[in-house]
């Protein structure tokens, strides 16, 4: 091989995967390149990733590709760590499980190049030794690097510029991609694919809107940007249904609902396939408020749980971070929605603590009424804010940019910010408590959804059930290690 991918599951339960890789796959195969993407690495033992290693890397592989995106903890409780960790997840054994990979790949390939890609690749940076990393979509950046990897290995890649002791790749700046209203993620029959797996799929990219903290790249964008033709959608379920059986699906939209237009498009698609689709994606509740409509469209479409960044009812705060929707047409708009969804849908709101200007009472009267079972949503979820401040690093949050415009001071050792409230310690305490005390009611979230479905549970049992309850069974184990060894028996034979 060529390259290989190594790529995490983006849940703490159950198994799933990620989009990434797969659609970077699909665009090297497109040009001749062979290449190997492997799911789920931490879920595997030592022994189990030499044997991997052992199977799919040789002198002759120039690319050992990293997601950083979802590096999960390999048997490890999640917990938060300082606001400069690798990512939001602690996960001790992290570094030396990439360090034993990377040498491993290294010992097989001397000349190999570790390229790493995906959300958290820059900070990843300062805990690993790696070559390249790419910073947006690699489309093109990747299949270029790679190329001169194959042709040029000893000489520095042209279009990357050193940082952090490595060399980044800024992919939308110096090589933008134009062709994903075409594109596809191409799964292959060696990828082992079981019919019960949600798989992650891709209509849209980017998003309309621009939250004060929220530091995606695509933030901003036209309603008619980066929108996956309707017959490429279709041709790409259909193919993944008689190729594997496969209805399931994990949207990969930062905002599926962000217009009518949108939703009108994707309901043609989807009501008109030969089989009835099932998936969940991200929405955003003031859209539902201005168009009633979307709720039914939605349904109809085959929509089963839908996550909200709601963040906050304190209508100052809300507008001051672009959620300004305000506690009253939020309750109304939820009150709506279950009353159209019932049980059929479900939805689930998330919650930011540390929010300009919220104060304690505010964020506890929230988690009472959520705790109440009146809000209208199945499930909950908190965490504190989080502001990615680095002086030398440009970010797309504008919270991040000038967080003293919205009343925060960071502290430059840790990264801890202090809004006058409360600071980002005390936020990490309070969502914490929220979120253990929410445990037992809370019910299965958006996006736990389908890695619990893709072990084998069925939709019924996954949404009438809290995730506590369901990690708790005794066959929980049992069906995500039974994934995983039919997956790698697969992997080493093929």
């Amino acid at each position: 091989m060529k390259v290989v991918f190594f790529s995490d599951i983006p849940a703490d339960i159950g198994v799933s995967r990620y989009a990434g890789a797969h659609r970077l796959a699909s665009e090297l195969r497109a040009n001749d390149i062979d290449c190997k993407v492997i799911d789920g690495f931490c879920l595997f033992e030592e022994h189990e990733l030499e044997k991997i290693v052992d199977r799919f890397i040789s002198s002759e592989t120039v690319a050992l590709a990293i997601s950083s995106t979802f590096l999960t903890p390999q048997a490890e409780e999640v917990v938060y760590s300082d606001a400069k960790s690798i990512s939001k997840r602690k996960n001790f054994h992290l570094a030396s499980i990439l360090e034993d990979l990377i040498s491993k790949c290294r010992e097989r390939s001397p000349s190999i190049k570790v390229v790493v890609g995906g959300a958290n690749g820059l900070r990843l940076s300062d805990h690993i030794p790696y070559d390249y990393c790419i910073q947006g979509q690699g489309e093109v950046s990747f299949v270029k690097l790679v190329k001169h990897l194959l042709s040029n290995p000893s000489k520095t890649f042209n279009g990357s510029f050193e940082r952090k002791k490595i060399r980044l790749i800024e992919s939308n700046k110096n090589f933008p991609f134009n062709g994903f209203n075409n594109s596809k993620i191409n799964w292959q029959k060696t990828d082992f694919i079981q019919s019960q797996e949600w798989l992650p799929i891709e209509v849209a990219r980017g998003c309309v809107y621009r939250c004060s903290f929220c530091d995606f790249q695509l933030n901003g964008k036209s309603i008619y940007d980066y929108l996956k033709d309707p017959e490429v959608l279709k041709e790409e379920l259909i193919y993944n249904y008689e190729t594997f059986g496969v209805t399931n699906y994990s949207i990969s939209d930062d905002l599926y609902n962000d217009s009518l237009h949108k939703v009108e498009r994707y309901h043609k698609v989807f009501t008109s396939l030969p089989f009835n689709i099932s998936w969940i994606s991200f929405g955003r509740l003031d859209l539902f408020h201005r168009y009633p409509q979307m709720a039914d469209l939605l349904k109809e479409s085959g929509l089963k749980h839908m996550f909200f960044g709601i963040e906050t009812l304190d209508a100052k705060a809300g507008r001051k971070v672009g959620k300004g929707l305000g506690e009253k047409r939020i309750k109304e708009t939820l009150e709506k929605l279950k009353l159209k969804w019932g049980n059929s849908v479900h939805s689930q709101g998330s919650f930011i603590i540390g929010l300009p200007g919220e104060s304690k009472k505010s964020m506890v009267n929230t988690f009472n009424w959520l705790m109440s079972g009146n809000s209208g949503l199945d499930a909950f979820y908190f965490e504190p804010l989080w502001i990615e401040y680095d002086k030398k690093d440009e970010s797309p949050s504008n919270m991040s940019q000038s967080p003293e415009k919205y009343g925060y001071e960071i502290d430059d050792s840790t990264g801890n910010w202090n809004n006058g409230i409360m600071d980002f310690q005390e936020a990490k305490k309070l969502s914490n408590y929220f979120i253990q005390a929410s445990r037992s009611v809370s019910k299965v979230g958006s996006f736990e959804m389908p890695p619990l479905c893709s072990i084998g549970y069925d939709k019924e049992t996954v949404m009438s059930s809290t995730t506590k309850s369901i990690v708790g069974r005794t066959d929980y184990l049992e069906k995500k290690k039974k994934w995983k060894d039919r997956y790698l028996e697969e992997l080493l034979k093929a």
